[in-house]
């Protein structure tokens, strides 16, 4: 079986030698580079399974090779952890908006990274995963357990606000991040929340069309007006962008699950306050909990009667009959 690779961004030599050390011991063929310039030349050359970025390179900004990485559909969803010595608040929150990991670099770093690593695996068949190193202790819990690594883009905030991020010090990027930037842009222009200023509008983000089909065909029987989306990602950036009077929310979707998608929405200032009901097929009181402990306002499972969803819906909005 093929070894899973990872690539190590830094150019601290003594850093990356040690991480290597580490890498290799659990399985791991290791790729490195001490400039940002080569870490995106290697990400593209050897697709690798997870990335450690430095932000402060030779060459331009771990952030920014995450950026370029989220433009291209085949590198986008390769899991990225950010390592860095920054700890203000720009840096954590572009490692949120990327949907990366953030790891400050500390004398114990290997203790913060192998749970990660170990959770963006962690769907893996028992004798695929990471081997258990028994030198090392068992680190806490990350604060950012979840494991999908998905596309939520940095730089769709800048171009919300009217400007695409800087690329610079990255041979070659400008051009591609203004090509893509004028794609996200025709993105968000095509988005449109229900345009009446009177009626109330629910979004929908679930993968299954026919289902939310019956549940706007529902709702517009009551003068609510529905958004359908169908990833975690368009979900998550509707959201942002339209501020619905209720989100319904999947479990289980492309391009983010509901527990990932619910944490950001959550996390986020402009969408924390929205009422979020989960509708899943998953079962089980573990998924339930976590729910609920990420902020989810109800929790149903498929199938589920239209008078159980009715009831929890009129919780949140009027309801006007038509």
């Amino acid at each position: 079986m093929q070894k899973r690779q990872i690539l190590i961004a830094d150019d601290d030599a003594d850093l990356v030698a040690l991480l290597s050390l580490r890498s290799q011991k659990c399985g791991l063929r290791v790729v490195t580079a001490s400039d940002a310039v080569s870490a995106l030349k290697s990400i593209r050359e050897v697709r690798p399974d997870v990335v450690i970025l430095d932000v402060n390179m030779p060459g331009g900004n771990g952030l920014t090779v995450r950026d370029v990485m989220l433009q291209n559909e085949q590198l986008q969803s390769i899991p990225v952890i950010v390592l860095t010595g920054a700890s203000d608040e720009e840096t954590i929150r572009r490692c949120h908006n990327t949907c990366s990991y953030y790891v400050a670099k500390c004398p114990d770093v290997w203790t913060r990274i192998k749970p990660i690593l170990d959770d963006i695996f962690e769907h893996e068949a028992p004798h695929d995963k990471l081997s258990v190193d028994d030198n090392i202790n068992a680190a806490p819990e990350s604060a950012y357990e979840d494991s999908d690594q998905k596309v939520l883009f940095d730089w769709l905030f800048d171009l919300m606000d009217g400007a695409a991020p800087a690329v610079a010090g990255v041979v070659g990027m400008d051009s591609a991040v203004s090509a893509e930037g004028d794609a996200a842009t025709e993105v968000i222009s095509d988005f449109s929340a229900p345009t009446s200023s009177e009626a109330p509008w629910v979004l929908c983000i679930d993968d299954d069309a026919e289902l939310t089909l019956g549940i706007e065909m529902r709702l517009r029987e009551h003068g609510v007006e529905v958004l359908r989306t169908f990833t975690g990602m368009d979900g998550y950036r509707s959201a942002f962008i339209g501020n619905p009077r209720v989100i319904i929310l999947d479990y289980e979707m492309p391009q983010g699950n509901g527990d990932y998608v619910l944490r950001r929405i959550k996390e986020t200032a402009a969408t924390r306050d929205i009422p979020v009901v989960v509708l899943t097929g998953r079962k089980g009181h573990d998924v339930e909990r976590k729910m609920y402990n990420l902020g989810a306002d109800a929790f149903l499972t498929k199938p589920c009667s239209w008078e159980t969803l009715w009831s929890i819906l009129q919780q949140h909005i009027e309801m006007v009959e038509v």
